[in-house]
């Protein structure tokens, strides 16, 4: 193994650690404003905030400011995740209750040789298999508008509804 690639043994009495810890006792007397870390404080001096040569430094007033600005970062980052997810659900909850309605008016509409009735009770057990509840099923000669309205939970925030119509008869020709 040539001289160069050999790995530097650094022991308590070896020159390298010697070098090094009175470089890194320099860099805290900069540090440190010029006091020395590695010698008690002069008698009757203040100890406090002087850890000593292996110690982290002097103890500032802003000490730990970053730790609190990151924990209100992480729970700032949470709450807006939950904000999302919650906006997110009922996206797909509104989603669901137009599909629910769309399906119930066409059902209904295709059951109005049998009568408005049986139209409407169509629609009515369609959105019970889809899990929302009709709100209004109208029948206006062959036309059949049907609102649906999905509700749940928010959380600690109370309960959201969401509210979905659909039309669905012929089409006019229009001439």
């Amino acid at each position: 193994m040539s001289e160069c690639a050999r790995p530097i043994q650094v022991t308590a009495r070896s020159p390298a650690h010697q070098s090094l810890r009175r470089a890194a006792a320099s860099l805290w007397r900069a540090v440190l404003g010029g006091q020395d870390v590695g010698r008690a404080p002069a008698a009757g001096g203040d100890r406090k905030g002087v850890r000593g040569a292996r110690g982290l430094g002097v103890r500032r007033a802003d000490e730990g400011g970053a730790t609190v600005l990151a924990c209100l970062a992480l729970a700032g980052l949470i709450g807006a995740t939950l904000l999302v997810a919650q906006v997110g659900v009922v996206v797909v909850a509104r989603h669901r209750a137009q599909a629910a309605a769309d399906l119930g008016a066409l059902a209904a509409a295709g059951a109005l040789e049998q009568g408005a009735e049986a139209g409407c009770a169509l629609a009515s057990e369609i959105a019970r298999r889809m899990q929302v509840g009709i709100q209004e099923c109208e029948v206006a000669q062959w036309d059949v508008t049907v609102t649906v309205v999905r509700n749940g939970p928010m959380g600690l925030y109370g309960k959201w509804s969401v509210r979905a119509v659909a039309r669905a008869g012929p089409v006019e020709d229009e001439l």
